[in-house]
């Protein structure tokens, strides 16, 4: 399986009320379990966007509004936030590049090798001419949109616990995309579509009626036929999780959805391609227990990762 990763990511920071420059967990998480990638001998393909602008363009441009990048270029020196929570910097407009090219390259490789993983997350929660959640582009939305460019007919199942704003803006009304998801967490700045339609989405309140409903969801990709499968691998669904946490949802649960995930996979017999997403550990007891949390959370993303590698 090709991994990819964006070879920017090390380079975004965030500044702290003091003035120290820290990388966040969406960043940070990224860079670490890339780290642990290598340690396992695990071959990395880092994506610069050197040189390709014009092709990662062309991709944003399938879902986004033109210009949308323009969001990402920095023109003035003072410390300026966007909609997605990232500090503007001049990093962030080359690994909004990458992400796009990632985007590219993921489908490409899956529907010659067979899959491909990421580590840079779905972008799930950038809207068509916003970046929300972290976000730079919507990956997920780029992946499924451009996979039909070439007669693909591509389901997303979206296993983050956030709620799938950005793809559910981006994708309505599609016959050839079915845009699946269940989510517990969700924020009033976010647009919000009905499930209905090519768009099928479940609020789940406990780890009980999680399997139940993603059961549901599996029948409804499956009566769906698609020809490639796209899959939001989100970690916040971890009870433990500070921006998320499905209640009973505990590292063994969570393998087993992953095993579910990849036994349903095998069953439909088509090319599938995997964003990690979320994972954001309790900082409040002190830095000894952050640093536990942390490599607890890194040790239940290799072993899910395994999983489809």
């Amino acid at each position: 399986m090709n991994i990819f990763a964006a070879a920017n990511t090390k380079n975004v920071f965030h500044k702290g009320k003091g003035g120290n420059l820290y990388q966040l967990d969406t960043i940070s998480n990224q860079i670490n379990l890339e780290s642990k990638m290598t340690e396992f001998g695990w071959n990395i393909n880092y994506i610069s966007s050197e040189g390709k602008e014009k092709e990662s363009c062309e991709m944003v441009n399938l879902v986004h509004r033109n210009n949308y990048l323009d969001i990402f270029r920095q023109e003035k020196s003072q410390t300026t936030y966007l909609s997605n929570g990232l500090m503007l910097q001049p990093s962030l407009y080359p690994t909004a590049l990458e992400h796009a090219l990632i985007a590219k390259r993921m489908v490409d490789s899956a529907l010659k090798n067979g899959s491909a993983f990421s580590t840079v997350g779905g972008g799930h929660h950038c809207e068509f001419g916003m970046p929300f959640g972290f976000g730079l582009v919507n990956t997920l939305a780029i992946s499924a949109v451009y996979a039909t460019t070439l007669k693909q007919r591509v389901v997303i199942l979206d296993l983050d616990t956030h709620y799938s704003n950005g793809c559910n803006d981006l994708l309505h009304n599609r016959e050839d995309i079915l845009m699946t998801s269940l989510w517990n967490q969700s924020i009033p700045a976010w647009k919000y579509c009905d499930s209905k339609d090519n768009l099928f989405h479940v609020k789940v309140t406990s780890s009980n009626d999680y399997f139940v409903e993603l059961k549901k969801l599996m029948d409804k990709i499956e009566d769906f036929k698609p020809s490639l499968f796209i899959y939001h691998l989100g970690f916040d669904v971890l009870d433990s999780d500070r921006m998320g946490g499905v209640h009973g949802m505990n590292k063994a649960k969570l393998l087993l959805r992953e095993k579910l995930v990849r036994k349903f996979i095998d069953k439909l017999q088509t090319p599938y391609l995997v964003y990690r997403g979320g994972g954001y550990v309790d900082y409040r007891d002190g830095e000894l227990e952050t640093s536990a949390r942390k490599a607890g959370l890194l040790e239940i993303q290799m072993s899910a990762i395994k999983v489809y590698i």
